[in-house]
């Protein structure tokens, strides 16, 4: 990867779509302190072009003119069409990034099967990674699944090693991803106990609910305390992702193995970090009290 002259930005893409194209056609043209190559994962046939128009069709204006670019391979007539490019991927994509020697290559989310191996093949490589998207916080999950959706776009994100804004909403969205989840411990902290409960509602006890309903009032202390030590938030969000993963597969026993490996997993935390309880006993007037009995 060269060190001088004009920053070396690939462009990873699914397919040449029209309005990126003037986008690129300007950089090439106006910016020479970067050196562009937009690599295709493949060039879609006139007929997957149009699907979901009822009409095949090119571009008048030629989407491939004006700038650096390379197709990974040819489209097929059984590939995935433009209303689907999702499922659009490209085994090659690999080599053919390492073949424009950049200095970063920009990939524009997740949502498209070839970036997600573009990423993997950038880091594999130890190729400098730039995340731009449309992703935001205006999300319409809520409950557990916004939790999901939180954890499961943090990870996501800090794969890349830089982020491209692409206005105030996606600006909103990498600023509150910086931050430790401890940095909204009171928030998170509230909306894990409603993880928790809602995981024993669907167990369909009754008297179960209403028992853990109890000890989760004398387990806010504890978790107001817990939560900041030893990233136990961080290491949370990722259990918490893991078991709605499983629910969303209908995989009963993985979610049971993973809600007990969790629930263990902060036993163990409190019996390694828990002299606080031992404060707050004194502090109440109860004394010292050993944990032996």
């Amino acid at each position: 990867m060269s060190t001088e002259g004009p920053v070396r930005l690939t462009v990873v893409l699914t397919h040449p779509v029209q309005y990126f194209s003037p986008w690129f056609r300007y950089i090439h043209a106006h910016a020479p302190s970067i050196a562009l190559t937009v690599v295709y994962a493949t060039r879609l046939t006139p007929t997957q072009q149009g699907a979901g128009f009822g009409l095949a069709f090119e571009w008048d204006v030629p989407l491939l003119d004006g700038y650096r670019s390379r197709v990974v391979q040819q489209a097929h007539p059984g590939d995935a069409l433009a209303d689907a490019s999702g499922a659009i991927d490209a085994p090659d994509i690999g080599r053919v990034i390492a073949e424009t020697d950049p200095g970063a290559v920009l990939i524009p989310g997740w949502h498209a099967r070839v970036y997600g191996r573009a990423l993997a093949e950038c880091r594999a490589r130890k190729i400098p990674t730039l995340y731009r998207g449309d992703t935001n916080l205006l999300t319409t999950h809520r409950g557990l699944g916004r939790l999901a959706w939180r954890a499961r776009t943090r990870r996501r994100l800090e794969k890349f090693d830089a982020y491209l804004a692409v206005g105030t909403r996606s600006r909103q969205l990498f600023a509150e991803f910086e931050q430790n989840p401890a940095a909204h411990i009171d928030e998170y902290s509230q909306a894990n106990m409603a993880f928790h409960k809602a995981i024993i509602r669907m167990g369909g006890c009754a008297l179960m609910s209403e028992l853990t309903d109890s000890l989760f009032i004398h387990m806010r202390a504890v978790r107001a305390v817990t939560m900041r030590q030893d990233n136990r938030a961080e290491r949370s969000i990722i259990d918490h992702l893991n078991i709605i993963a499983a629910l969303e597969k209908r995989d009963a026993d993985l979610a049971e193995r993973l809600v007990r490996e969790h629930t263990l997993g902060l036993a163990d935390h409190v019996e390694k970090h828990g002299e606080f309880l031992d404060r707050l006993h004194e502090g109440s007037g109860g004394g010292r009290k050993s944990r032996f009995g």
